[in-house]
C-alpha cells in the first residue's frame, strides 16, 4: 500500500520552521544546508521575494552566479521597488559578464 502524505494544515508555521532551520544552518556556517532549507522553503511559497532574496545570496556566497541571478531576477520581478535586491541583481550581472548589468538592476532580464 502507497502512503499518501497528509496535507500540510498550517503551511505559516511550516514555511516559519523550515526559515529557522536555513537560520540555524546559516548561523552554524552551513551555507549548503541553509540553501537547502531556503529552496524547501520556497516551493511551500514561490513568490515570497525576501525569501528569493535570501536564496539569492546564499547561491551568491557559494558562487553559483547563475542560479543567484534567476533568484534575484525573480524577485526584483516580484518586488520591483527594493533597491536592495536591484543592486544584488546588478552585481550579479557584472560576476556573470553581463555589460547591461547597470540596466538590468532597474529592469530583471532573463538569466
Amino acid at each position: 500500500m502507497i502512503a499518501h502524505p497528509k496535507p500540510i494544515k498550517d503551511p505559516a508555521a511550516l514555511l516559519t520552521s523550515i526559515i529557522g532551520y536555513a537560520d540555524a544552518q546559516y548561523a552554524r556556517k552551513d551555507r549548503l544546508a541553509a540553501r537547502d532549507f531556503l529552496s524547501l522553503a520556497l516551493e511551500i511559497d514561490p513568490d515570497y521575494p525576501r525569501l528569493l532574496g535570501a536564496l539569492g545570496n546564499l547561491h551568491f556566497q557559494l558562487q553559483e552566479y547563475p542560479t543567484t541571478c534567476t533568484s534575484f531576477s525573480a524577485a526584483v520581478r516580484r518586488n520591483p521597488s527594493d533597491p536592495d535586491l536591484q543592486i544584488q541583481l546588478a552585481m550579479v550581472h557584472a560576476k556573470l559578464d553581463h555589460p547591461e548589468a547597470a540596466e538590468a538592476s532597474r529592469r530583471p532580464r532573463e538569466c
